[in-house]
């Protein structure tokens, strides 16, 4: 145990240049994968109470009804999505209390409605690095809400008796959609390649059961990272993925020397089934995935973004008033209103783009992106700058470090340029976060983070925090004589 203790440190210390790049080599395996869903649910309550000559009574409703679906094809050279999704939902309330001076009614109804429809496609289209990307979304939101009171009241003005009546009526209108497109084309490639870095962890905790008799396979290695790249799509489509997963992880395991009169029993399944970091229940029957993604590669492209919002709200307004006495109607009143805003927002925005992933070993982990985009009306008084960096390391079981830091910066000289409505602004955001744990021991998490942001020349804003955070199990045991060994845990 100790040996494998110092190898693993030693490759967590090994610099960068001595170490053969394990995610160079990774590629997407071309995959299929769509799902369509539909959903329909209702609710409905009743209250009533009395008490003394007061009661009350109360009912509500509601149903919702629902589709949504999407279409995958991804692979190395490229990637196409499909989704979309409708909803609605409606409600009706109502509410009725009396006394002995009088009651109340209230009765509510609403509605609301969204879809959403997007694509994108992703290509690589020639065979030295250079892509395509291109993206498009449409989403709509729309509410309508209506809103009854009536009041009664009854009482004695004097000897002579008198009835108050109130009566308002509420009803309002929303609607706002939205469409977004984006386009990129550039020179470069960046692929997600944490499934390399699980695939090892994976090997590593076979070897620490004694299931391997040697290492595995390049080839198996390979087909261990791309059965995991698959993850994500069963999870999505299966309600029990494992049963699938496992299928497929022990027939490739099957064909590799190292798993020769070998067996993998239900304790290294449990081992393998293990999250890297913190005592964590195991879900779903996956292999745990690297609490920092393992991208690997760059891209430098010229960024296209544009948007246009409209929103439109209406509202009407009637209420009434009545004063009788000895049912003759001494004073009333009535108001009506309605009122209607409209607004919409054109925004399109290009620049560069440039980002950064280099995994350093199996342990380290380095981070950069940035993008500088100008508005088209008016380039020269605009300006927005965003990016971020990060480093993190990650030894499995034991550590896991990471340090980040991000930036918005938004320069308006002319407030009629519509990359910001109203003056300059920027916002800065960095911290670092560090967890050892020791199974059945100690775990230490200790985190710091400050944000700081500017809306206008008088306007700052700072918040920052540091977090600390001990578990240590001092001691404890588990004893069943004739059924278990004994389990204890010392100092």
């Amino acid at each position: 145990m100790r040996s494998r203790r110092c190898a693993l440190l030693a490759l967590l210390l090994t610099p960068v240049s001595a170490l053969a790049d394990p995610f160079a080599d990774f590629r997407i395996p071309e995959h299929r994968t769509y799902r369509w869903d539909a959903s329909l649910s209702g609710d409905a309550y009743r209250l009533g109470s009395s008490q003394d000559r007061y009661e009350s009574h109360s009912r509500q409703a509601r149903a919702a009804a629902g589709t949504d679906g999407y279409w995958l094809r991804d692979s190395d050279p490229q990637r196409t999505l499909l989704a979309a999704s409708a909803f609605v939902d409606g409600s009706r309330a109502s509410a009725e209390s009396r006394g002995p001076s009088g009651g109340q009614t209230v009765k509510e109804r609403s509605v609301r409605e969204s879809w959403m429809v997007s694509a994108s496609h992703r290509r690589y289209v020639w065979d030295a690095p250079g892509g395509l990307d291109l993206g498009a979304s449409a989403r709509g939101d729309y509410g309508q809400f209506w809103h009854r009171e009536q009041d009664r009241q009854e009482g004695l003005f004097g000897s002579s008796p008198f009835v108050d009546t109130f009566g308002e009526r509420d009803e309002s209108w929303l609607y706002r959609y939205q469409v977004i497109a984006t386009g990129a084309v550039g020179l470069g490639r960046v692929r997600d390649a944490t499934p390399v870095y699980d695939a090892w962890a994976f090997e590593e905790r076979l070897r620490s059961r004694g299931v391997l008799a040697g290492p595995l396979s390049q080839r198996t290695r390979e087909r261990l990272a791309s059965l995991l790249v698959l993850r994500d799509v069963e999870a999505a489509v299966l309600d029990r993925p494992g049963k699938t997963f496992w299928s497929e992880l022990t027939a490739i395991l099957s064909e590799d020397q190292a798993m020769e009169g070998k067996v993998l029993d239900a304790a290294t399944v449990l081992r393998v089934l293990e999250p890297y970091q913190g005592a964590v229940a195991v879900t779903r029957g996956f292999l745990p995935r690297s609490p920092i993604a393992r991208l690997r590669g760059s891209f430098l492209a010229l960024e296209v973004q544009g948007s246009h919002l409209h929103f439109i709200e209406r509202r009407s307004q009637d209420t009434s008033d009545e004063h009788t006495v000895n049912d003759t109607l001494y004073a009333a009143f009535s108001s009506s209103s309605s009122t209607r805003q409209a607004a919409s927002q054109d925004e399109i925005l290009f620049g560069p783009h440039a980002e950064l992933h280099r995994p350093m070993g199996l342990a380290w982990q380095v981070d950069a992106s940035g993008d500088i985009l100008f508005p088209t009306k008016d380039p020269a008084h605009g300006l927005r700058v965003v990016s971020s960096a990060a480093a993190g390391v990650l030894m499995a079981d034991r550590w896991l470090a990471r340090l980040f830091v991000d930036q918005i910066r938004t320069i308006v000289e002319d407030v009629r340029v519509p990359v910001v409505r109203g003056a300059d602004a920027w916002q800065v955001r960095f911290g670092a976060k560090l967890s050892w744990y020791l199974e059945d021991h100690v775990e230490v998490v200790l985190g710091v983070q400050d944000e700081q942001q500017s809306k206008g020349p008088h306007s700052f804003v700072r918040q920052d925090g540091v977090s600390i955070g001990l578990n240590y199990r001092i001691a404890g045991g588990v004893e069943a004589p004739g059924l278990i060994a004994p389990a204890r845990i010392r100092p």
